[in-house]
């Protein structure tokens, strides 16, 4: 059974509305970069906070992770 708008829009809002997944897609906007350089640039996040923020949002679809060696 497809979602009605509304049911789209609330978990749509409910997956990006919070305040270190904002900060991170605003510091994303610009390209890719290393878990470290990201932890960088939001200094106020700590590193399982920010851990956690990025794979939810890898999980959801709103990034890609590329792992290298």
């Amino acid at each position: 059974m497809p979602l009605d708008k509304e049911t789209l829009v609330k978990e749509t809002l409910g997956r990006i509305a919070d305040k270190w997944t904002l900060i991170a897609l605003d510091e994303l906007e610009d390209g890719p970069h290393r878990f470290s350089a990201l932890k960088k640039r939001i200094p106020d996040v700590s590193q399982k906070m920010l851990t956690q923020t990025l794979r939810s949002m890898e999980r959801d679809g709103l990034i890609s992770r590329t792992v290298y060696p």
